[in-house]
C-alpha cells in the first residue's frame, strides 16, 4: 500500500487485511513476481482487538531453500521467517545479504532507518522471504532483526611508514589484524616514551628527541612494539667560495674544493650533485666537464638534510686545439689522433692539419697508433717544418691521452717528382697542412749510410727518419709500396723527411748472378763446403742446385760439401732457375802449404775487399 498508510501501524499490531488476491506477476511488466499477493485496488486493513496468534519462530535459512527460491513457485506458506549469518555486500546502489554457499542475491528494499548496517561487516539477520523478482534475479525479503556477528581478533602487527624523524614530523602507523573480518577495533599506544610524542588516529608526531616503542591492540591481542628514533632538526649549511667560474670545452674543474658542507657531529657530510644543462656542463662526483660553449649551474645538495644545497654559474669556453692555428713558433696546445710512429716521435693529426712530435732518445711521451692526445708546450721549426720537442725546449712538450674528439686522418696523397722537388727549393719553408700523408712506389737505396726511399724522376734524397725496424722490414734493392708523411726538408744535408706509416708489396730485384765462396783447395779424401750467395745480395736465391765438372777429381753434394777424389782442378758450378755461379776448386794429395803471412798482403783483407781465392789458405 502508499508509503503515508505505513505510519498507522506499528510492530506488533493486530490487524485485519481483506482484498482480491492476484498473480502479482501478471500486473506488473518490470517486476515479475514469482509469488500471490493483494492488489492494492481493493486493499484494506485495519487494527482489531483479540488474541493475537502465535508468531512462529524463525526457520534457519539454507543455502538449497535460497537457491531454490529462484525456480520454484510459491505459495502464501512460502512467506515464512528465516535467520541467518550473512556479511553485507553491495550490488549496485542496494546492499545485499547472500547466505554463504548459495548464488541467490538477497535485498531488502525499502528497508527502516533503524536499521544500520555497514558493507563487509557480519551479521545474524532475520527477516521475511517475499518474492523473487525474476527480471531482476533477486530476493525480496523483510528484514525484522539483526544483530552484528562479533569476530575476535587473534593476532596483530604493527608497521611505521617512518622510523627515524626529526622533531615536528609524522610517520603514520598501519595494523595488519588477523582474521581480516575481525570486528574488534584498532588502537595504538605509546609504551614507551609517551611524553616524546602524540597520537591521533593512526598518525604519529614527534615531540621531543628521543626513542618512543608503540604498540598496536585489537581486542584482547597487542603487536610487537616498533621503536621510532626522534632526532633534532639537523642543522646543515652548503656553501661554495666562489658563486662563478669558468672552463673550457672538454676540460675539467674539481668543484669539491671550491665546496663547504656543515653538518652535526656524526651526520653524512656527503653531497649529490646536478646540473641543469648537461649539454653544456656535466658533473660527477663534484668534477665538472665542459661539453660545449654556454652557462651551466652545477648545484650541491646535502644528504643529510636535502632541503640545503648551494651552485655555482660555471662558464664553458670554446678553446682552438687544432694544429692549424700553428703559424709561426711559440707555445700551443693542440688536440688530435697519433697516425704515424718513428722510434724517437710521432706524427699527430687532426685531419686537416699535422705536426711532427719528437720524444728524444727517450721516446717521451710517445703513444699508440690511434691514441688521441692532447699536445702542450713549445713549438719551434725543424727542417723548415714546425714541431714539439720534448727536449731542448722551454717548455718541454707534454703529451697527455684524452678520449673525446673526433680526428679522421686524411687519404694519403699521391707523390709526384713535382712535389718532392719543390720541398728541395731553395728556402722552402712548410705549414701544417704541408705536414701531409703521400705514397709512391719506391726502391730502396742507401746514401750516407741512410736507407733513401726516392720517387723516380726526382733528385730529392727521401729518407725514412728514424724508422722502427722491428715494424718495418726493410731491404735495399726492394721496391715498395711507401706510405707515409711529410716532415720537413734537411737543406744543410739535402734529404726530405719521411714518417713511414705503411710498407707493402714489396718486390725484390732481379737475380743476375750466384757468387760462391769457400776454400779453394782440398785434400783427396777431405771435404770443404762451398755457399751460394745471391747477386745483387738484395735478391731472392732460391733453391740451389750444385753439380761438378769432373767426378773423377772431385764430387758435390745438394748441401754443397765437395769431397777431393783426385789430384786436380775442376770446376764446381751452382745453379738457380736460370741462373748460375762457377768455383774452381784444386785437389791435391797433401795439405795446402803453409805461406808467410806479411802486413803489406793483409791491407786487401780490408771490409768490402773479395777474399775469395784466399779462402782455405793456410798462413803462418
Amino acid at each position: 500500500f502508499d508509503q503515508d498508510s505505513v505510519g498507522q501501524f506499528n510492530v506488533g499490531d493486530y490487524v485485519e487485511v481483506s482484498a482480491t488476491l492476484v498473480e502479482a506477476a501478471s500486473k506488473s511488466g518490470s517486476f515479475g513476481y514469482n509469488q500471490f499477493s493483494y492488489s492494492s485496488k481493493d486493499l484494506e486493513i485495519k487494527k482489531i482487538d483479540g488474541e493475537k496468534p502465535n508468531i512462529p519462530a524463525p526457520v534457519p535459512l539454507t543455502a538449497a531453500i535460497a537457491d531454490s527460491w529462484a525456480t520454484t513457485p510459491f505459495s502464501v506458506t512460502e512467506s515464512k521467517a528465516y535467520t541467518w549469518t550473512t556479511t553485507v555486500g553491495e550490488d549496485g546502489n542496494y546492499l545485499t545479504y547472500n547466505i554463504e554457499g548459495s548464488n541467490t542475491v538477497i535485498e531488502a528494499p525499502y528497508l527502516p532507518t533503524d536499521f544500520d548496517f555497514e558493507a563487509g561487516k557480519k551479521y545474524t539477520v532475520t527477516g521475511y522471504f517475499v518474492a523473487y523478482q525474476t527480471n531482476h534475479n533477486y530476493v525480496n525479503m523483510i528484514l525484522t532483526a539483526a544483530e552484528p556477528v562479533s569476530v575476535p581478533a587473534t593476532a596483530v602487527t604493527l608497521s611505521a611508514s617512518k622510523t627515524e624523524l626529526n622533531i615536528g614530523e609524522t610517520a603514520t602507523l598501519t595494523a595488519q589484524v588477523t582474521p581480516a573480518d575481525s570486528t574488534d577495533e584498532v588502537s595504538y599506544e605509546i609504551t614507551e616514551g609517551a611524553d616524546l610524542a602524540t597520537i591521533a588516529g593512526d598518525v604519529l608526531t614527534a615531540a621531543k628527541e628521543g626513542t618512543v616503542k608503540v604498540v598496536a591492540k585489537a581486542g584482547s591481542v597487542t603487536s610487537e612494539a616498533v621503536t621510532i628514533t626522534i632526532t633534532a632538526p639537523v642543522s646543515v649549511e652548503v656553501t661554495f667560495s666562489k658563486s662563478e667560474d669558468a672552463i673550457n670545452v672538454d676540460s675539467t674543474l674539481d668543484l669539491n674544493a671550491l665546496l663547504n658542507v656543515v653538518v652535526p657531529e656524526g651526520k653524512d657530510k656527503s653531497v649529490t650533485w646536478a646540473s641543469d644543462d648537461e649539454k653544456v656542463a656535466t658533473v660527477a662526483d663534484g668534477v665538472v666537464r665542459g661539453v660545449k660553449a654556454g652557462v651551466a649551474n652545477i648545484t650541491a645538495t646535502s644528504v643529510a638534510d636535502s632541503t640545503k644545497s648551494a651552485s655555482i654559474q660555471i662558464t664553458v669556453k670554446d678553446v682552438d686545439y687544432s694544429i692549424g692555428q700553428i703559424k709561426a713558433a711559440g707555445n700551443y696546445t693542440v688536440r688530435g689522433v697519433v697516425d704515424g710512429l718513428t722510434t724517437q716521435g710521432m706524427i699527430i693529426t687532426d685531419g686537416k692539419n699535422s705536426i711532427y712530435y719528437y720524444g728524444g732518445y727517450n721516446a717521451t711521451g710517445l703513444q699508440p697508433l690511434g691514441t688521441k692526445v692532447e699536445v702542450t708546450g713549445n713549438v719551434a721549426s725543424y727542417n723548415g717544418a714546425f714541431q714539439f720537442s720534448a727536449s731542448d725546449k722551454t717548455p718541454a712538450a707534454q703529451v697527455s691521452v684524452i678520449e673525446s674528439g673526433e680526428f679522421t686522418p686524411a687519404a694519403p696523397v699521391a707523390l709526384t717528382a713535382d712535389i718532392a722537388n719543390s720541398w728541395a727549393a731553395d728556402g722552402a719553408t712548410f705549414t701544417t697542412e704541408d705536414v701531409k700523408k703521400y705514397t709512391w712506389t719506391a726502391t730502396v737505396g742507401t746514401q750516407g749510410g741512410y736507407e733513401t726511399i726516392n720517387i723516380k724522376d726526382s733528385e730529392t734524397i727521401i729518407e725514412p727518419v728514424y724508422l722502427d725496424k722491428k715494424t718495418f722490414d726493410i731491404k735495399e734493392g726492394w721496391t715498395y709500396t711507401v706510405t707515409g708523411y711529410f716532415s720537413g726538408y734537411n737543406s744543410k744535408n739535402k734529404y726530405a723527411s719521411i714518417v713511414v706509416t705503411d710498407l707493402k708489396d714489396g718486390v725484390a730485384p732481379a737475380l743476375t748472378g750466384i757468387k760462391i765462396s769457400g776454400a779453394n783447395q782440398v785434400q783427396v779424401g777431405k771435404t770443404v763446403t762451398l755457399k751460394a750467395a745471391a747477386e745483387p745480395s738484395s735478391a731472392v736465391l732460391g733453391e740451389v742446385t750444385w753439380s761438378t765438372g769432373d767426378k773423377e777429381i772431385a764430387t758435390v753434394d745438394k748441401d754443397g760439401v765437395v769431397t777431393g777424389v783426385k789430384a786436380g782442378k775442376t770446376t764446381i758450378t751452382a745453379k738457380s732457375g736460370e741462373i748460375s755461379g762457377t768455383f774452381e776448386i784444386t785437389v791435391t794429395t797433401e795439405a795446402p802449404a803453409v805461406q808467410p803471412l806479411v802486413a803489406d798482403y793483409t791491407k786487401g783483407w780490408e771490409d768490402g775487399a773479395s777474399h775469395t781465392s784466399d779462402f782455405g789458405n793456410k798462413y803462418n
